[in-house]
């Protein structure tokens, strides 16, 4: 049998790359995860009566707002149940705050 060349393969079809949009959407799913974590840290703290520093919170909600502005319509969808959620657990926060608060 002689040496015949095979003909040459195709290379394997590379997987589709994330465009901007999918590493926007990741970007703001993460940072609504940092801050529920941040939130119900903080909400725990509370309830135990220990002080609890929130200086910079009002500034990562405020970039959790601009990461959602780089969102198209269906990916801002995608992240309505997140936000729902934090707007849920801020009101617990303050609520624990507000009964923990010594009287003035």
């Amino acid at each position: 049998m002689p040496n015949t060349p095979k003909p040459p393969t195709a290379p394997p079809e590379a997987a589709p790359q994330p465009g901007p949009a999918c590493g926007a959407l990741a970007a703001a799913q993460a940072l609504a995860a940092q801050l529920g974590q941040t939130i119900a840290l903080s909400e725990t703290l509370i309830r135990q009566h220990r002080r609890v520093d929130l200086t910079g919170l009002d500034g990562e909600i405020g970039r959790l707002c601009a990461a959602t502005l780089d969102l198209g319509l269906e990916q801002g969808r995608t992240l309505l149940p997140s936000l729902h959620a934090l707007h849920q657990r801020l009101g617990e926060m303050s609520a624990a705050l507000a009964i923990a608060a010594p009287e003035a």
